[in-house]
């Protein structure tokens, strides 16, 4: 949406209007945003015949009008800036003074303003039923977890959350919302709407998170992380043969490292190979339990690894 109104100049011909209205599309199309043809007018000259009026209209498909009326309180059709023509101005500024005057707002009542409108676009973001089924179909559980908190703890905490994954889904439910508007007739579904969230957190991965070193053997010295909306299992397992113990550990974390859930048990004490096949299935089932469905499990046992690769081959 445009916050203020916006005067273009040109001549009175063909070509002109046609390049005016290139311009707009192209901004259209790389910002996202629609100009509003039934709330534009055009003014020209008195000495603009009506047929090329009406060839210059057919052109834009946008009226012509007597005026252009106010920009800004000023009267934009006058024959010279005068006393009279500025006066309407002046008296209203003096009654915004004396308004002013009369309630001025001390720090708490302008905080209380500021929380009173930033409200509102929390309420949009959680409680509108599309942008709501946005947030939910993402799987990142950001706006249930912090539905109860004031509008600017729940930006801080969905950002420290997962910096990438609000910051996308924020920016496009409002460009989801000003497409409704400005283009009822060609309104996004919610699946397309969640896809071009994902684009943009590939995107935003891995153009601001650090690259990932790799020694001159191509081994790893650094945890990498899963790619969006993914989750990631490490796991391992601990023998003490001669006590006859044995255990695993496991966490989940996402695609920015942060920690999800894990867990650590005793497991009845057997091969190696079978207690890291207990460990890998135990992880599996507890990022199941959580809702993932998109998993990486990472393993240091390259006979499980194996086997599980020959099994979903033979599958």
């Amino acid at each position: 949406m445009f916050a203020d109104d916006l005067l273009l100049f040109f001549k009175a011909s063909k070509t002109q209007v046609q390049r005016i209205m290139l311009f707009l599309n192209l901004f259209g199309q790389a910002s996202g945003l629609k100009v509003n043809l039934e709330k534009s007018n055009t003014v020209c000259s008195k000495n603009i015949f009506v047929r090329r009026r009406s060839m210059l209209a057919g052109v834009s498909n946008i009226r012509f009008a007597q005026d252009l009326g106010k920009y800004l309180g000023v009267n934009l059709n006058h024959p010279q800036a005068s006393r009279a023509v500025c006066m309407e101005a002046v008296e209203k500024i003096r009654n915004r003074f004396a308004g002013w005057k009369g309630r001025l707002l001390n720090r708490a009542g302008r905080l209380c303003l500021i929380k009173s409108v930033a409200s509102s676009l929390l309420t949009y973001q959680i409680f509108c039923p599309k942008a709501k089924a946005i947030w939910e179909k993402l799987g990142t559980g950001l706006t249930s977890r912090y539905a109860t908190l004031d509008f600017a703890s729940w930006i801080r905490h969905n950002l420290k959350a997962n910096e990438f994954a609000a910051s996308a889904t924020i920016w496009w439910i409002w460009r989801d919302r000003n497409n409704d508007i400005f283009n009822p007739s060609e309104a996004w579904t919610i699946q397309k709407v969640v896809v071009l969230i994902r684009q943009l957190c590939s995107k935003l991965s891995k153009a601001l998170l650090p690259s990932i070193s790799l020694t001159p053997t191509a081994v790893s010295v650094v945890w990498m992380p899963p790619s969006f909306n993914t989750i990631k299992i490490n796991c391992d397992i601990s023998l003490f043969e001669q006590q006859g113990l044995a255990g695993f550990g496991c966490i989940l974390r996402d695609n920015m490292g942060v920690w999800v859930t894990g867990c650590s048990a005793s497991i009845p004490e057997d091969s190696i190979l079978r207690c890291q096949l207990l460990s890998i299935w135990c992880s599996l089932i507890l990022a199941c339990d959580h809702g993932y469905q998109d998993i990486v499990c990472e393993t240091d046992c390259l006979e499980a690894y194996l086997l599980a690769n020959q099994n979903s081959s033979a599958n």
